[in-house]
């Protein structure tokens, strides 16, 4: 049985910044930020989710005045030398979002909402809250099942197959030596990610050679071919991984990346007369040691013009540097740079968007290779965060919101019945 103490520390930790104090939005906000609420409680029974909702704001000011202080300890001083901004004008900031708009104090940095471009507080969404919302309060269970899960993604769009990522194996603990074999059969690279996971998290490269066994390569290194038996025994004691031929660059863009994989991310919007539309497109770009194209984990990210595809300035998420034009480790230019393919990319995200047609929003993930676009996975919850800060010219909020909140109102009548089944 659990201690009190440990059920204190689990409720602390779910509440509140899981989203904005209700009470102080209205309208259409406050529905949507309603739901972000009942998505992180749903796992509570009637009356515990009645006392985080009386206790929320309380929290909301002690936990909102404690972030500013580590955020200011942390990140203060390193920040006013990037960008100029005094401690005491990052204090102001901060406490405005906190305190008059309920907004994660994070987002002042990860947003870059001390920039021109953006009004504090009124043209950006508290969007890693609604990415919850999007991921787990819309679309079909079935749906959400087949998102995740990666082989159940391959089996439903088994039609545009063409244009799809192969899997090769499914590995588990009772067939690493099939790997092995399958390494020496095919005498190439092989990418290993989890059947279930994202964020490129858990990622690996069995490099093919000639001499012994393969090696496996990750972000902070490689294993000899009795390290990688051993690891991989390890690993898939927990989880099962998916094999797949490790893919190539398009010659064109390969000045882009350290070497590992890039991707776009298309984010489409399926509409009430049965078609799909594209919300917004971004280029990913690993950067370092990274072997995945992931914002968060270091790579680069950058806005694509939907019509073009051509993609503009690229930013590094973990510091405040100015827009970069050129690739840090291949030294290509990126700015401006024209994506190869584009005219065929949209389609294929646009045509897999009609097999998941009850989930409204989708984030897909292509890879540009030199034999055309493939289709890597879909994403329920695809950052919208990485679409607001790579697009502040022209995200409009209101009109997100919209898109939102009408879904969220057809839906919201099934909610009770679906409630038991969504996976937190």
């Amino acid at each position: 049985m659990k201690p009190i103490r440990a059920y204190f520390q689990e409720y602390y930790k779910s509440t509140p910044i899981f989203g904005p104090n209700t009470f102080r939005f209205h309208g259409k906000r406050r529905f949507i930020y309603s739901q972000v609420f009942y998505a992180y409680t749903i796992r509570f029974n009637k009356l515990t989710r009645i006392f985080l909702f009386l206790s929320a704001p309380f929290l909301w000011y002690y936990k909102g005045t404690r972030s500013i202080y580590i955020l200011l300890t942390r990140r203060g001083k390193q920040f006013k030398k990037a960008t100029g901004i005094s401690i005491t004008e990052q204090f102001r900031n901060l406490a405005y979002l906190v305190f008059f708009l309920s907004t994660p104090p994070y987002y002042y940095y990860y947003l870059r909402l001390y920039t021109k471009q953006y009004s504090i507080g009124n043209n950006f969404l508290l969007n890693r809250h609604i990415g919850l919302v999007c991921s787990n309060l819309l679309g079909t269970w079935e749906n959400r099942t087949a998102l995740k899960n990666k082989v159940e993604f391959e089996k439903r769009l088994q039609i545009i197959s063409s244009s799809l990522a192969k899997n090769l194996l499914v590995l588990s603990n009772s067939n690493i030596l099939e790997l092995i074999e399958l390494s020496q059969e095919k005498k190439t690279d092989l990418f290993l990610k989890p059947v279930e996971g994202g964020s490129g998290k858990d990622c690996y490269i069995l490099e093919y050679q000639s001499n012994g066994g393969p090696s496996l390569r990750a972000a902070k290194g490689s294993l000899d071919f009795k390290q990688t038996l051993t690891f991989l025994e390890n690993r898939t004691r927990k989880k099962e991984y998916l094999i797949q031929e490790k893919l190539e660059n398009h010659r064109s863009i390969s000045c882009l990346t350290n070497g590992s994989m890039t991707s776009c991310r298309i984010n489409t919007y399926f509409n009430s007369d049965n078609t799909s539309s594209v919300l917004s497109a971004i280029f990913l770009m690993p950067a370092g040691n990274m072997i995945v194209s992931n914002a968060v984990r270091g790579g680069l990210v950058s806005a694509v013009d939907i019509e073009t595809g051509k993609i503009g300035s690229a930013i590094f998420l973990r510091n405040h540097s100015k827009p970069i034009d050129k690739h840090p480790d291949g030294g290509g230019t990126i700015t401006g740079t024209r994506l190869p393919f584009w005219d065929k990319v949209i389609p294929i995200c646009l045509e897999a968007h009609k097999y998941f047609c009850e989930t409204p929003f989708i984030g897909w993930d292509i890879a540009l290779t030199s034999n055309g676009p493939i289709l890597l996975e879909g994403n329920a919850d695809w950052s919208i965060e990485l679409w607001q800060l790579t697009h502040k010219e022209t995200f409009d909020a209101d009109k997100f919101i919209d898109l939102l909140y009408s879904n969220l109102r057809k839906g919201s009548k099934r909610k009770s019945a679906r409630a038991s089944k969504l996976a937190f």
